[in-house]
């Protein structure tokens, strides 16, 4: 795959890297939880894992919200979600607002290079295990809206072009949704009344077409699937 990436960006002229490297930060100071949203890849042209080269016009990611979750909730957090909260409910669970919550919404153009600073908040006490991130659809006073087209009311947007393996043809598409899908996620073990920290989210580009046949699924289907991939295969590390 890698080789076939570095092949289409020869052809079309354009830069093609790994990942981005690991952010490197001052230490946190005591209390405060700082939240950062990144991308592992970013090449504007790349291939899925069945066959298709994609090319990503533009795009945008609403980061609706992100949490910590303290340690006592974990199991009981993680059984309410795995057996009374439907797939398609996922990113509204009952998970309660917590201290460590952001409140700031934050929307990402792609492709990008650049990790977010999405904000900060404090947290005198708690220990945390997992992080509850969310994507959801673009409130008016979301951070980052595209000012030339409009991401509000969207999770996700796309414009790309996909070429079927052994075709020669580029075919346009959209793809977005309105939809919502938020996922709890391991960390290493925080206990803010004695640190800080930064805390990374980091979302793979190559990943988000994963298991898509854009010949053969919906309209409804893919946007669907580009929003799990999205949720489900975020790290999110402790810095």
């Amino acid at each position: 795959m890698r080789l076939m990436c570095v092949l289409l960006c020869i052809l079309h002229g354009i830069a093609c890297t790994d990942s981005v490297p690991p952010a490197e930060f001052e230490a946190a100071a005591l209390h405060e939880l700082n939240y950062h949203y990144t991308w592992s890849d970013h090449d504007a042209v790349f291939e899925n894992d069945l066959g298709y080269s994609i090319q990503i016009v533009k795009g945008a990611v609403s980061n609706y919200s992100i949490q910590l979750v303290p340690c006592e909730q974990e199991s009981l957090v993680q059984s309410i979600g795995n057996w009374l909260i439907s797939p398609a409910f996922a990113g509204h669970s009952s998970i309660e607002d917590d201290p460590s919550l952001l409140n700031s919404h934050y929307v990402e153009s792609l492709p990008s290079e650049v990790s977010v600073d999405a904000g900060s908040v404090q947290v005198d006490s708690g220990r945390y295990c997992q992080a509850h991130y969310l994507v959801a659809k673009a409130p008016n006073d979301a951070l980052g809206l595209p000012a030339d087209w409009n991401m509000i009311d969207k999770s996700v947007y796309f414009e790309l072009n996909y070429r079927a393996p052994e075709s020669d043809e580029w075919v346009a598409m959209t793809v977005e949704t309105k939809l919502a899908f938020g996922e709890l996620l391991e960390i290493e073990p925080i206990d803010m009344a004695t640190q800080g920290a930064h805390i990374v989210v980091t979302r793979s580009l190559f990943s988000l077409f994963d298991g898509i046949d854009f010949e053969q699924q919906s309209s409804i289907e893919i946007p669907w699937r580009v929003l799990e991939n999205l949720v489900t295969k975020a790290v999110v590390s402790v810095n």
